[in-house]
């Protein structure tokens, strides 16, 4: 893991790149979330040690592509 200013590149194992679709969009959110919540970070790279994550060879993902919506609906 590098960290510079707001930005984090993580490296993972190639194990990582087994996760596609949904499940690799939802991992990959939660590590921007949680490093957002604890450091401040804005911006996440992520690779995987030697293999291509989907036909990517990183995922990057700012604060800004994740939409959190609440859909819980007020019933008083």
């Amino acid at each position: 893991c590098e960290i510079a200013d707001n930005t984090a590149d993580i490296t993972l194992s190639s194990q990582f790149s087994k996760l596609s679709g949904i499940r690799l969009t939802t991992a990959c959110s939660a590590m921007l979330l949680t490093l957002h919540d604890f450091t401040g970070i804005e911006e996440l790279t992520v690779r995987a040690k030697g293999v291509q994550l989907g036909d990517r060879d990183s995922i990057p993902l700012t604060m800004q592509d994740i939409i959190l919506i609440d859909t819980a609906e007020n019933n008083q």
